[in-house]
């Protein structure tokens, strides 16, 4: 009788409940079907707002789980001294300020044991974040495969060409940084996975010399069956996160230029735009 395959899951973001993000609900089913057919190691921190029957259900979907501590840190200066320090910091290290003020050491040492102990057959980074618990030596010892939920180089590219962000002069000197950056991380997993064709165009740009898989987030059709008929007349609802500058952007273009139009066709349409943390811009 066959093993099933042991993987091991990285994952600072804790993936329950599913319903705060897509990173969070990709995260989820992912972990979720995967544990069907393979046997799952989860290692993940809990946030603030982790609360216990989160992780007690959580512990239900997936049997193994390592859960560590989120790391505090005491409030910063956010003044120019203070971001000029960062900036520094990062120029010289390559590695992003957000990657490394979430890094455990001692989620850190409990991999590094996991690893030697040759237990897992897989190791598998949700999120580009938790690279930062790989060293590139474990090539030689476990495939590795890492689930980019989003590009950071491609986020700063978005954001200086669209003049999402006032920091022009950081942005542009951070830029080919995080280019390299997230072109060398790449090259210590034997595979790549996005969830879009636009993060797969940003990081076949990167000239990258390890395969890039398309995984597509999905629709779970047992909790949104097809309908046969519409009922509930044209009512559309626009879904995400809403201080998000590529979630901003996309609910202001698609109320102000594209629902007009529909309502022109549907006089009876309505839009309700649902999410978290709306800015100004979103609720004008």
């Amino acid at each position: 009788m066959n093993l099933p395959m042991k993987i091991l899951v990285i994952s600072s973001l804790f993936p329950y409940p599913p319903i705060q993000g897509k990173a969070q609900v990709r995260t989820f089913s992912f972990l979720k079907h995967l544990n069907t057919n393979y046997d799952i190691t989860l290692v993940t921190q809990e946030s603030e707002q982790v609360l216990e029957e989160d992780i007690d259900a959580l512990q239900a979907q997936i049997d193994n789980c390592r859960i560590f501590p989120k790391i505090t840190h005491p409030e910063n200066n956010k003044g120019f001294l203070e971001t000029a320090k960062k900036l520094g910091v990062f120029v010289q290290q390559g590695t992003p300020p957000g990657v490394r003020s979430n890094y455990s050491q001692a989620i850190q040492e409990w991999v590094d044991k996991a690893i030697a102990s040759e237990k897992f057959d897989l190791l598998l980074c949700e999120g580009s974040a938790n690279e930062i618990y790989v060293r590139p030596e474990w090539q030689q010892k476990i495939p590795m495969v890492i689930d980019i939920h989003r590009s950071v180089y491609g986020i700063y590219k978005h954001q200086i060409e669209t003049n999402a962000n006032d920091s022009g002069f950081r942005e542009q000197l951070s830029l080919p940084i995080l280019r390299r950056y997230e072109k060398q991380y790449c090259h210590k997993f034997a595979a790549v996975i996005v969830a879009n064709q636009t993060e797969q165009k940003i990081l076949k740009n990167l000239k990258l010399e390890v395969p890039i898989t398309l995984i597509p987030n999905g629709l779970n059709l047992s909790v949104f069956p097809k309908r046969p008929s519409n009922q509930s007349g044209h009512r559309i609802t626009f879904v995400g996160t809403m201080d998000k500058p590529a979630n901003i952007d996309a609910a202001r273009f698609f109320s102000l230029d594209v629902f007009p139009k529909i309502r022109q066709r549907y006089p009876d349409a309505t839009l309700d735009i649902v999410g978290s943390r709306p800015v100004p811009e979103v609720l004008e």
